[in-house]
């Protein structure tokens, strides 16, 4: 397909090879903005500023990982070109977003658990994602590390959420280190609350969990806004159901190897 830019100096590209180029990501935000909602063009946000696992940089340590773009890149960005054709929508889905998520699971309970009432989320207070936690120094003997990083970090409250995948946790090997991770986080004073792929698939568990980390962190959930059970649902269905068939068969796949 062939695109055609309005202002030539908005169209940032990437060349990939002779006569191949690509858009870059500010301007790939800037292009979709126009389209969809805003819940997908946040999410859109969430992976290209993220640090998602695959085959390229899976065993690369979080904190060595590069993301395509960054909050700070698209925030001057959009103050370099509105206005455009979609700017308002840009804008606003980069403030539900945040940098340095590791996976679309990830994103989701950020999602879930950040967005406001008004678009069907739990309006949990300000968290870091994959935020680093150093392990203090007469402790890294013992445990044998001397950082750890939390999926979803409220690091003054001293409360970190863990997503635990499915897929991930059929490997012993990794069960073993992930354990040994929340033993540190938790030797280090953080409070740890854990997230399964069942419970995020399950909206009651999900609640059940999403009520724990509330009150670890003195937050009142109390969504007012008209119809939140259907934006709920509504916000549930946009972030999970593109990964519902992965999960279900990665599953099959933990219990065929049981």
């Amino acid at each position: 397909m062939t695109h055609f830019a309005s202002d030539e100096r908005a169209a940032i590209l990437v060349k990939l090879s002779d006569a191949v180029y690509a858009s870059a990501p500010e301007y790939l935000v800037r292009q979709l903005a126009s389209l969809g909602d805003v819940v997908d063009l946040a999410q859109l946000i969430f992976e290209l500023c993220g640090v998602y696992a695959h085959p390229s940089n899976e065993r690369i340590e979080l904190k060595d990982r590069a993301s395509f773009t960054s909050k700070r890149s698209l925030e001057k960005y959009l103050a370099q070109h509105r206005p455009f054709r979609g700017a308002s929508r840009f804008e606003r889905a980069l403030k539900l977003s945040k940098d340095r998520s590791a996976s679309h699971m990830e994103t989701a309970c950020a999602i879930l658990l950040g967005f406001p009432y008004a678009l069907g989320g739990l309006n949990f207070p300000v968290f870091e994602m994959n935020g680093m936690i150093e392990i203090p120094k007469n402790m890294r003997s013992t445990l044998g590390r001397s950082r750890c990083y939390g999926d979803l970090l409220w690091r003054g409250k001293r409360v970190i959420l863990e997503y635990e995948s499915n897929m991930v946790h059929a490997n012993s090997s990794k069960i073993a280190a992930d354990s040994a991770r929340r033993n540190a986080l938790q030797k280090a004073d953080y409070q740890v609350v854990t997230l399964t792929g069942n419970q995020m698939y399950d909206s009651g568990e999900f609640w059940r969990t999403a009520r724990v980390l509330a009150d670890a962190l003195g937050h009142r959930v109390q969504p007012r806004c008209k119809d939140y059970r259907r934006k709920y649902y509504q916000l549930r269905w946009a972030v999970l159901n593109d990964q519902a068939f992965v999960f279900r068969e990665a599953c099959s796949a933990v219990q065929a190897f049981a």
